[in-house]
């Protein structure tokens, strides 16, 4: 499933997935693959991602992402 918060995010500061990459310390490939819903992503890009836009509330991002209705933790597709 897409993650559509973060390209919400993305659109907003309008910023490429180049850009987004260089803030979080990831290749823009494997923030394709957060961003596509193919990886969660380390804790290390999701702290990264609250340090570069300290005026959104990423700890819900990731919870409205990755928690389902049920408080269990959803699982990234896994397209291997």
């Amino acid at each position: 499933m897409p993650n559509k918060e973060l390209k919400r995010l993305r659109f907003e500061y309008d910023l490429t997935q180049d850009q987004m990459a260089e803030r979080t310390g990831v290749s823009r490939t494997q923030y394709n693959k957060i961003e596509n819903g193919k990886s969660k992503g380390s804790m290390r890009f999701w702290l990264k991602l609250e340090e570069e836009f300290p005026n959104e509330n990423i700890g819900e991002m990731y919870k409205r992402i990755f928690k389902g209705r049920d408080g269990n933790e959803k699982q990234a597709e896994n397209h291997s």
